[in-house]
């Protein structure tokens, strides 16, 4: 059902998309500082992202630092939502020149024969750039991206990420139908991994704790006989963006004995090659998702 303030939050993306999307890099990046600082002062999420860097071990030994990393946290994510708004207008020589990709001959060799694979990704730097691996690699890109509580807005939103040349797949009971049937045609799917999932999850070990993940990585990965490549985008500085991509891991077989047990050694293995990124680069983290990776499921 469209509210009224459905319609207004749908007429500011209108309005503000484009103008952030046209402004200049430094221009952009000075909004990100001041709006981070504006709302990091006003405590948005301030407490609770201080609690979780802190309940890692070995990130953060005081408040002091747990508060630097959360403050620096905040403006990356602020720049990661101005570079989702911008990456449509971004040209192929503005790629080159400002994105590197460390390990591309893993996913060359993912997908040799035509063969699709899936792109395992944290919520860590600019993961909306993420969109710019396949048009880069002169490869056909899916991305599965959630839908907003606004209908309006949602729709704009994929719409504007199809720009870029990704096609985008909304979380739905048909997803995964989907994402199968693109990953059989030949195309890279990319899927972030660290959202807390509802039952039935699969339970991990990730950044010194217990995280639920789900299931649909491993599902798409087995049901299209696919690798899985996962993938860190971190900031080498503000404007200078890396795609780390790492061995693929092989999917789980059609059938086994014991299907929880493949799938939750693939989730691990993926999780354990990105974690050490995240604990690298911890102040691109996004911590303040409301499904914490590492918050409980409700009993």
């Amino acid at each position: 059902m469209v509210r009224p303030r459905h319609a207004a939050e749908y007429a500011a993306l209108r309005l503000a998309l484009p103008f952030l999307s046209a402004l200049p890099a430094g221009a952009v990046d000075a909004i990100a500082v001041a709006l981070a600082a504006a709302m990091w002062a006003a405590g948005w999420r301030r407490a609770e992202t201080i609690r979780r860097i802190r309940s890692v071990p070995g990130l953060a030994v005081d408040d002091l630092e747990a508060t630097r990393i959360g403050r620096r946290a905040l403006v990356n994510f602020l720049r990661g939502l101005l570079d989702a708004a911008r990456a449509p207008r971004l040209s192929a020589s503005w790629v080159r020149r400002h994105v590197r990709i460390d390990g591309e001959g893993h996913l060359r060799a993912a997908v040799q024969g035509g063969r699709g694979a899936i792109i395992a990704l944290a919520h860590l730097g600019s993961w909306e750039m993420a969109g710019l691996v396949g048009p880069l690699l002169r490869l056909p890109l899916v991305a599965l991206a959630a839908e907003q509580r606004n209908p309006l807005a949602s729709r704009f939103l994929m719409e504007w990420r199809r720009r870029n040349g990704t096609e985008v797949i909304a979380r739905s009971p048909t997803a995964l139908v989907r994402m199968v049937r693109r990953l059989k045609a030949g195309a890279l799917v990319a899927i972030p991994i660290d959202l807390r999932a509802p039952t039935p999850a699969l339970r991990v070990r990730f950044l010194g704790g217990e995280a639920n993940l789900g299931r649909g990585l491993c599902a798409a990965a087995r049901l299209a006989q696919v690798v899985v490549v996962p993938c860190a985008i971190f900031r080498e500085s503000p404007r200078q963006h890396v795609f780390r991509l790492y061995p693929p891991l092989s999917p789980p077989p059609r059938e086994s004995m014991d299907p929880d047990a493949v799938n939750r050694a693939l989730l691990q293995a993926v999780v354990d090659a990105l974690e050490p990124e995240i604990r690298r680069h911890p102040d691109q983290y996004f911590w303040f998702n409301r499904r914490w990776v590492l918050d409980s499921l409700p009993g």
